[in-house]
């Protein structure tokens, strides 16, 4: 049986699919089968796929019936994988020639690990012209309180042990966000890393997947729910629809002076409910709060001048943020230096 099972679910992608494949053909490591799953494509996959694997014994093709979608089908490619491990790549993305055996490596040196992943870049036609690189939390605690405020695992880079992934699945009534899901929940008793390096570049295209955003919302609420809950947090339905846009800077394009104020505060009860639970490292913790609150204030700065450079500095939230600055310096640095 090969070590590693790598994963890639695809839907009418011909047109990509197969820089996906060549990515996963031209690894330095070689211990693998590729396990396609073809989710009812009515293009040219299934053709392409044939040809594949009359060209290398190490493809393994499947196909459903019908589109089962995204969380059933990615359940099947649990179910389906041989390997100790299985790696998941995305159809239209593209792995980095050591991302295998740098995965592999970290997963058998860590054996208290689950699943690591890494950073990714971006490219593509869509909001994408050249490179981006979002740096991620690495360890595991500062990833497990990271997930409170946002997914910080890119999905198309993760590589986890197989029997461990198979028992916790997908959960399929997720049509969107099952990824985010699994994270939070296989966080809760196992190890989660993130590889600094970016191992996969993920394309941006027109054709992707769109989703209602009240569809996104409404399972975003339902994650970040929970984890307030677990935290011992009271709140309003205002209050999570604010975390929900706390978590996601980028969609709050201009916070307003009563969102700093809301934030400050909110940002304040967070810390003194794990004070209190001790359900997160403290010190990390505090940190990912910081964090969070010098995005927000930096984001509101062309609208309300520098009253959130003065608000930043003189919030008891001030210490933690100096991380957030630390933060964003360093991913100038990674984005001007190129992976």
């Amino acid at each position: 049986m090969p070590s590693v099972t790598v994963f890639i679910p695809t839907y009418n992608r011909a047109h990509f699919l197969p820089a996906a494949i060549d990515s996963i053909l031209q690894q330095t490591f070689t211990d693998f089968e590729l396990l396609i799953v073809d989710d009812g494509s009515s293009d040219e996959t299934a053709g392409l796929l044939e040809d594949y694997r009359a060209r290398d014994r190490r493809i393994r093709i499947e196909s459903n019936a019908t589109n089962l979608g995204s969380p059933k089908t990615r359940n099947r490619g649990l179910d389906l994988a041989q390997g100790d491990f299985i790696a998941m790549l995305d159809s239209d993305d593209i792995a980095a020639p050591d991302r295998l055996e740098r995965q592999v490596d970290f997963l058998t040196t860590h054996e208290d690990h689950a699943l690591v992943g890494s950073n990714k870049t971006t490219f593509g036609s869509v909001a994408s012209l050249g490179r981006f690189l979002r740096r991620r939390p690495i360890a595991p605690e500062a990833i497990r309180a990271r997930l409170l405020f946002r997914c910080c695992i890119a999905h198309s880079t993760v590589m986890g042990r197989t029997d461990i992934l198979r028992t916790f699945r997908y959960d399929e009534t997720f049509d969107v966000s099952q990824d985010f899901d699994l994270f939070v929940r296989l966080s809760e008793s196992h190890k989660i890393a993130n590889i600094a390096d970016p191992l996969v570049r993920v394309r941006r295209h027109a054709g992707q997947v769109s989703r209602k955003r009240a569809d996104v919302k409404s399972r975003l609420r339902l994650i970040l729910r929970r984890q307030l809950d677990a935290l011992d947090m009271t709140y309003s339905e205002d209050d999570l629809e604010r975390h929900l846009m706390l978590a996601r800077p980028r969609s709050w394009h201009a916070p307003t002076r009563d969102d700093l104020v809301w934030s400050e505060t909110w940002l304040q009860r967070l810390t003194m409910a794990n004070r209190r639970t001790a359900r997160y490292d403290k010190a990390v913790f505090e940190q990912v709060v910081g964090e969070a609150w010098f995005e927000l204030c930096l984001k509101a700065m062309p609208g309300l001048a520098k009253a959130p450079y003065r608000w930043l500095w003189r919030s008891p939230l001030a210490s933690s943020a100096w991380a957030g600055v630390r933060r964003r310096i360093l991913n100038q640095h990674e984005l001007a230096a190129g992976p």
